[in-house]
């Protein structure tokens, strides 16, 4: 039988978002992102680049900060997708995940964390 904690745990996981993003356990919910998108890296493999709100980035870099040296994983839907050791404080709001897979695998988990498609590139389209 599950004591009411482990009860209320498992409740907690199963009442998650699957598009929730997580880092170092604390929620960044879609509300947070100003864009995600599929992008190479420098050799080719695809990356997720997340730009978070202001508010949110302030939370990024306090995290990474109480983080140093420790690492943080890094989730979507309460699956840990990267689980990188924090080497110095995120400032600027943005932070680029690796290992997604193909660029299809890519693209589809930037939408999900965002819940829209990306940005334009430039004002100009």
């Amino acid at each position: 039988m599950r004591t009411p904690a482990a009860l209320a745990a498992v409740l907690a996981v199963a009442a998650a978002p699957a598009d929730l993003l997580t880092i170092a356990g604390q929620a960044f919910p879609q509300a947070d992102i100003l864009d995600a998108r599929a992008i190479a890296d420098g050799a080719g493999m695809p990356n997720i680049y997340v730009t978070m709100t202001p508010t949110a980035a302030a939370r990024l870099a306090a995290l990474s900060s109480a983080n140093l040296g420790k690492p943080i994983p890094i989730a979507v839907g309460g699956a840990v997708l990267v689980n990188p050791v924090v080497r110095e404080v995120i400032t600027g709001g943005a932070i680029e995940i690796s290992g997604v897979g193909n660029f299809a695998a890519a693209v589809a988990m930037a939408k999900r964390i965002s819940g829209k498609d990306p940005l334009p590139e430039s004002t100009d389209e």
